[in-house]
């Protein structure tokens, strides 16, 4: 990760000195159920191109 050396990076969820976190959880497990659905419809692509390939 490269570094920020003239600290101009500005963190948007936790902003720098926060220390109230409150309301994170949240924007974790929205990004977790994001990333489910997306493996699920991988998921489910794969079994149809293998029954397609199947059925020849």
């Amino acid at each position: 990760m490269p570094r920020d050396r003239q600290g101009k990076f500005e963190p948007i969820v936790v902003k720098k000195h926060q220390s109230n976190v409150s309301g994170i959880e949240d924007q974790i497990i929205d990004m977790y159920a994001r990333w489910k659905q997306r493996c699920a419809g991988h998921v489910d692509r794969r079994k149809r191109v293998l029954q397609v390939l199947a059925n020849r």
